[in-house]
């Protein structure tokens, strides 16, 4: 080992610019080092590790310029978009070790659930070629032709079953609630406000959003329900897409989680929607017996009626485009609609939850006006967003820190 002199080191911190002079080592065996590096812990970037956090933090839920304006403007600094661009590439591209080491939280819940849907992310002109996804006949939820990559967002979590009538379903989609059953629901919100979730609620929850191929979101998902736990059941909660119906039966299938699937549910949410249109299409938006009608249907599906509400619309002389698709979706998700049944399980109909994460893990940070993304770029974003989102930054944080010591200074041991 030589003494190759003294060299310097210009770093930012949160109290501003540092310059450090250390001497520099040589030897054949580990080449060039700086033991005094590896003794303070300092980073390989010209930014402190508190101060890189900082700015993957606030990058993760908005566009690289706007994040670092308070932090410019609090820390007296300059920062550019540059900055926070390389510095969440770098914390963006470690996400997946990240929860590979994790070891995850006991189940709360009784049953496990999984859901996943689609948001597209505008790519940037260059990356519109082969990047984005091929001509189909009909696209996700978000996507524009030729502008767009889906970004398929998974969620899985655990619940207790929660049995419910078709009636109360029924009248809690259409607000129809008596004043008894209005203090009921006031209490069961401010029980979850307390800290003290009824039954049904979903525990556990771990969202992620990739760009790649569709299956490789859901056998995320799958990888996490097994690491969660090895027996309990599992439902799962999707809209009525093709594609991503057959995606998730494939890849449980592969990952030999078929057996545990206790139900496949279509979204009556999606549902209802389409009887909306029908009820449009019939009657006219402003009918005074439209939403009655809508009820009606509405409550023979969650009964497990759904031959009678077909059969009542197939039955149409001069049937509107709006009533050939409503009996077209009805009969193509026949399976996944045993609504009485599910209900009397206790299992959750409803795919909020991941439609609610479409929202803050894609749009929210990456639908500003004039945002266009790379895929590498968006996708470094939507993994940060994603531990910002789960609580898990301080933890996220110093695995980051421990991982670029290993890789810096193990020469120097």
């Amino acid at each position: 080992m030589r003494h190759k002199g003294e060299t310097s080191r210009l770093y930012h911190s949160i109290f501003g610019k540092i310059t450090i002079r250390r001497p520099k080592y040589y030897s054949a065996e580990t080449g060039t080092y700086y033991a005094l590096d590896a003794s303070v812990n300092l980073p390989q970037a010209r930014h402190s590790y508190l101060l890189q956090s900082w700015i993957a933090r606030t990058a993760s839920g908005q566009a690289f310029e706007p994040s670092l304006s308070v932090l410019n403007e609090v820390l007296g600094q300059d920062f550019k978009a540059m900055t926070a661009q390389r510095i969440s590439q770098r914390y963006g591209a470690q996400v997946d070790a990240y929860y590979q080491q994790k070891q995850p939280a006991p189940v709360q819940g009784a049953l496990l659930g999984l859901s996943c849907d689609g948001k597209g992310v505008r790519l940037l002109k260059s990356e519109r070629g082969d990047a984005a996804e091929p001509p189909a006949a009909r696209l996700m939820k978000g996507q524009k032709r030729g502008t767009k990559k889906q970004a398929t967002v998974s969620v899985t979590f655990s619940f207790d079953a929660a049995v419910r009538t078709p009636e109360a379903l029924a009248k809690s989609l259409h607000r129809r609630w008596s004043p008894e059953e209005q203090v009921v629901h006031k209490a069961q919100r401010q029980a979850t406000q307390t800290g003290q979730p009824p039954p049904g609620t979903a525990l556990d929850v771990h969202r992620r959003a990739l760009l790649g191929p569709q299956k490789q979101a859901i056998a995320y998902a799958a990888t996490d329900l097994k690491r969660r736990h090895p027996e309990r059941p599992i439902v799962v909660l999707i809209d009525g897409h093709r594609g991503l119906v057959n995606g998730v039966a494939e890849v449980l299938e592969e990952a030999g989680l078929a057996s545990r699937v206790e139900a496949t549910i279509l979204d009556i949410v999606h549902v209802s929607e389409y009887l909306w249109k029908c009820g449009n299409a019939l009657l006219g938006e402003a009918h005074p017996g439209r939403e009655a009608w809508v009820y009606e249907r509405l409550l023979k599906i969650l009964e497990s009626r759904l031959d009678e509400v077909i059969d009542e619309l197939a039955a149409q002389k001069r049937p509107s485009q709006a009533i050939v698709e409503a009996v077209r979706y009805f009969r193509n998700h026949r399976q996944m609609m045993d609504y009485k049944r599910y209900l009397a399980q206790g299992f959750p109909v409803s795919t909020g939850l991941v439609e609610g994460s479409c929202g803050y893990l894609v749009k929210d940070p990456m639908e500003g006006a004039g945002m266009h993304w790379s895929l590498s770029g968006a996708q470094h974003v939507l993994n940060t967003r994603a531990v910002e989102k789960h609580g898990d930054w301080e933890g996220f944080s110093e695995f980051v820190k421990e991982q670029d010591q290993v890789s810096l200074y193990r020469m120097a041991a």
